[in-house]
């Protein structure tokens, strides 16, 4: 529940980097070792690559958060509770925005941030201007922690954030069992 040792941080992204697994799921307790893990993960210039997905959530969160997307019927709730019509699965040209989405009249491409895929992260980085003017796509960004969210996507513009409660995500896994 306390802060993590720096060199515990580094020993897991090393482990990470040297692993032949390409995704990954991080489980932290307490605030101060999800930021510092993210801190370490996402520093500009040395970021943590890997093939697949790289989550970084909360451990109480997490373990709510992955019942809850046993069931992809579960997040279509959540879109349809937030006026966010699902488009199509996934959109043509950025494999790394989870699915076009239409949200207060507009075509957006949609990006769960629910466990802070440092993934993600990375691409959304990478969407620039010159690619969003001729795209004309903003991106919905789905989130419980929206001020952390954007603080770490603080360069990107073109975003907009629907927050969703972590309430949301509990009610929405429980009402499957």
């Amino acid at each position: 529940m306390s802060r993590s040792l720096p060199k515990y941080i580094m020993k897991v992204v090393r482990e990470i980097k040297e692993s032949a697994m390409h995704h990954f799921i991080i489980f932290t307790k307490g605030q101060a070792s999800f930021r510092d893990f993210i801190s370490e993960a996402a520093n500009p210039g040395k970021e943590l690559i890997t093939g697949g997905p790289l989550k970084v959530v909360p451990y109480t969160f997490g373990k709510t958060y992955l019942q809850f997307m046993a069931d992809e019927r579960n997040m279509l709730n959540i879109l349809s509770e937030h006026n966010i019509t699902p488009l199509s699965e996934k959109p043509p040209l950025y494999s790394s925005f989870d699915r076009l989405v239409e949200h207060n009249g507009e075509e957006k491409y949609l990006v769960s941030l629910l466990d802070t895929d440092l993934m993600k992260v990375y691409s959304l980085k990478r969407y620039r201007k010159e690619t969003f003017d001729q795209d004309q796509r903003r991106i919905l960004i789905l989130t419980h922690m929206k001020e952390f969210h954007q603080e770490l996507l603080k360069d990107v513009h073109h975003l907009d954030y629907e927050e969703v409660h972590p309430n949301e995500i509990q009610a929405a896994g429980m009402m499957k069992s």
